[in-house]
């Protein structure tokens, strides 16, 4: 009996990587050899692909035999605070010890991270940041947080303390290990935390933070928030930069040249 060959599917914005490598292919590719009856190879998805995309890489496989599932249902709304879907990039998060979680990272090739170009055969180092961000957020609305008073609190991303991507990421399955350090709750409830997270793909990490954030409560940050926007606004109002002798007979100079006002000007209106 012939062993199927593995082929990974990956999003046509991956070109770069599935057209220097035989055992990966585009999905504009994999569409044209799936639809061949004497098509023998397993299917695996890779990054970029859009929901029914991966849908598709799925349904390919049945036809010989062949039954994926996926690794982890999609993250939500809730868990990610993205309200388009595109632009999840985590899966439900799953707990594999009383601190640790694990979770999927899946790239929509529409996602925002990706909507400009890529460079090379690997995934962009804002798009693991993205996901690492996403991955906080999931793990403190499945984990810490219940969904009544989900709509209560905002988790605010106060630092990165160390950041390091030993290897390239490339557009195949990528597993997040989440582990909490610490966990702190005041008298209000609310919660801060330092975490590491690190990407690992083929038994290797690929990049790793080590991170902190805190879940305060809406009235508090908020308040908080309208406080520092005032300081800064009456601070930049106060230390601006146009000194009296840039006032030429009751009007202002310009900070640019006119004709690149003018050239906003009429990109503005088009």
């Amino acid at each position: 009996m012939q062993t199927k060959q593995i082929i990974y599917v990956v999003g046509d914005n991956f070109a770069n990587f599935a057209h220097q490598h035989a055992r990966a292919i585009t999905f504009s590719e994999f569409k044209l050899r799936a639809a061949s009856a004497r098509e023998e190879n397993l299917f695996l998805p890779g990054q970029g692909l859009q929901s029914e995309q991966l849908s598709a890489v799925y349904i390919a496989n049945t036809r010989g035999g062949m039954f994926l599932v996926s690794e982890g249902e999609i993250a939500t709304r809730r868990e990610t605070h993205k309200h388009e879907p595109k632009n999840t990039m985590v899966s439900l998060p799953r707990r594999v010890a009383p601190k640790k979680f694990e979770l999927d990272l899946w790239i929509d090739g529409r996602n925002e991270v990706l909507s400009d170009h890529q460079t090379g055969q690997h995934v962009q180092g804002i798009a693991l940041i993205e996901g690492a961000r996403q991955s906080l957020l999931a793990v403190t609305e499945h984990f810490d947080l219940s969904p009544g008073d989900s709509s209560d609190f905002i988790v605010v991303w106060s630092g990165i303390a160390d950041a390091e991507f030993p290897h390239f990421t490339f557009p195949l399955p990528i597993k997040i290990n989440y582990e909490v350090l610490s966990k702190e709750v005041d008298r209000r409830g609310q919660m801060k935390f330092e975490v590491f997270i690190d990407f690992e793909q083929a038994g290797r990490t690929t990049a790793c933070l080590l991170t902190s954030f805190a879940a305060y409560r809406k009235g508090f940050i908020l308040g908080k928030e309208h406080e520092q926007a005032c300081d800064t606004l009456d601070a930049m109002c106060q230390a601006s930069s146009w000194s009296e002798a840039e006032v030429v007979e009751g009007q202002q100079a310009l900070p640019f040249d006119p004709p690149m006002l003018n050239g906003m000007l009429t990109a503005a209106t088009e």
